[in-house]
């Protein structure tokens, strides 16, 4: 995180607007808030063409998102280009791209009646 975006976080945390927001989130919820520089997230990002879509979107994910091939738990670097992956997301309120939390898709057709 540099200069600037360690006073760009001072000033959000300091506006009336974030600490309204984090006293409702906080009531409503019983958990905490806390900013983060987008550094300090080590985001990577994926582009999928969601069905129906013309044009692709782009997806964040993190150390915390979940690669499922053949249902068993796998890495990123197992998806390939042009795969059918089923997605599970979040839209940050922070933040311009959804948060995957957990793609799946299978490799092959035989799934054996399930």
């Amino acid at each position: 995180m540099n200069a600037t975006d360690g006073s760009l976080l001072a000033a959000i945390a300091k506006s009336q607007i974030y600490r309204d927001f984090e006293r409702a989130f906080t009531r409503g919820t019983g958990l905490p808030l806390s900013l983060h520089a987008p550094e300090m997230l080590n985001h990577e990002t994926i582009t999928i063409l969601p069905a129906g879509y013309s044009k692709p979107e782009i997806f964040a994910w993190n150390k915390d998102t979940k690669f499922v091939r053949n249902r068993a738990f796998t890495t990123a670097e197992a998806l390939r280009p042009g795969i059918q992956v089923n997605i599970r997301c979040s839209h940050p309120i922070f933040g311009s791209k959804p948060l995957l939390y957990r793609v799946a898709w299978q490799t092959s057709s035989n799934t054996k009646g399930k």
